[in-house]
This record gives C-alpha cells, sequence and structure tokens, in this order.
C-alpha cells in the first residue's frame, strides 16, 4: 500500500503532551497516535477507532486500484 507524507499512523511519543480530545496526560515513550495533518495526537482510548477506520478505508483503496492481487 502506497503511504503519504500525512497519513495517520502508531508511534511512541517523542515528548510529554496531551491526547486532543480527552486532555489525558501522554508521556515519552507511550505509544499514540499521531494525525501529521493537524499535529494532533489521541491517546490510545481516543485514536483506536478513528485509525482502524483510516487502515479500513487505505485498504479498500488499494484494493480498488489493484494494489492486492
Amino acid at each position: 500500500m502506497k503511504t503519504y507524507a500525512n497519513d495517520p499512523r502508531q508511534i511512541a511519543a517523542k515528548f510529554n503532551s496531551k491526547c486532543s480530545k480527552c486532555k489525558k496526560v501522554l508521556l515519552k515513550g507511550q505509544q499514540i497516535f499521531y494525525w501529521p495533518s493537524d499535529k494532533s495526537v489521541l491517546c490510545f482510548d481516543c485514536g483506536q477507532d478513528d485509525y482502524n477506520a483510516f487502515l479500513s478505508s487505505k485498504q479498500d483503496e488499494a484494493f480498488y486500484n489493484g494494489e492486492f492481487y
């Protein structure tokens, strides 16, 4: 599947921050979801559903474009 610069991704936090939705404190090294398009971060609880929906649509697009056989 193609990857683009603004694709959201799961990363380890590089510094302490707060979840964009619930304002929970996120510590450095904790697994988070990063959305580069608006530079927001989501904790695992808030971001899991949105991230899974993104991955699903990305896989659908790849299949539609013939990237899977």
